[in-house]
């Protein structure tokens, strides 16, 4: 028994597409020496290990989702993945304004806006979303 306080962590985990695959990390993560539990949610794509710091290190536990067929990494990391929707946001809003004006506006429609509104609608519709 380790005199160290078991450690617990919070995986995001990519790739699983059914509950199957939650189960198979699960076991994955539970046979590793020194994870004392371990429960991964297929709805968040997330698991939770506690474990013996000075048994397995995360990069085990890592290494262990990967073996399994998955990629993981440490609860967190998500931040910096948060930044290209937010550029995607600020494009589409970009875009959508005059898009509306021009829809709804009556005054401001000229021959052949339909076209205009197409190529404003396009990348809202086909990368932003």
């Amino acid at each position: 028994m380790s005199s160290v306080a078991p450690e617990r962590v919070h995986l995001d985990i990519d790739g699983m597409t059914c509950a199957s695959c939650a189960t198979r990390v699960e076991k994955k993560l539970s046979r590793l020496e020194g994870v004392e539990g371990s429960s991964v949610n297929y709805a968040t794509e997330e698991a939770t290990v506690v474990y013996d710091p000075e048994q397995v290190e995360v990069d085990d536990l890592l290494g262990a989702v990967s073996a399994a067929g998955y990629s993981a990494h440490v609860h967190g990391g998500a931040v910096r993945e948060r930044a290209p929707i937010l550029h995607r946001l600020v494009v589409a809003l970009a875009l959508t304004v005059p898009l509306t004006l021009l829809a709804m506006v009556p005054p401001i429609q000229f021959d052949g806006w339909e076209w205009v509104a197409l190529v404003l609608a396009t990348p809202i519709v086909l990368w932003a979303g």
